[in-house]
């Protein structure tokens, strides 16, 4: 039996406690991999496409890995735009008069 050896991608993918879709460059293209936990399938969303995709298995084909950084995991990336939700932080539009 031979031993082989997971690519980091795929063990980034398959690791729960990371986000379910990753940014790869494949052939100078940024692509992003996905997992299907539930049928524990790993896939590549089409070109041109947000949400249809195929299997994945060229794991060889794949140049750079683009980990997301810890702002973007924690959801901090937008609190600017959540201010203005808060009344007292809006701008006045108009005044009852």
């Amino acid at each position: 039996m031979e031993a082989f050896t997971i690519h980091p991608a795929e063990a980034y993918l398959r690791n729960e406690q990371n986000p379910t879709s990753l940014y790869v460059k494949i052939e100078g293209k940024r692509r992003r991999l996905f997992i299907n936990r539930n049928e524990n399938v790993i896939g590549i969303v089409a070109p041109g496409k947000r949400k249809r995709g195929y299997i994945f298995t060229n794991w060889a084909s794949i140049e750079e890995i683009y980990y997301p950084s810890q702002e973007q995991e924690a959801g901090s990336g937008h609190g600017q735009e959540n201010d203005f939700k808060i009344p007292e932080t809006c701008p006045a539009r108009y005044t009852r008069e």
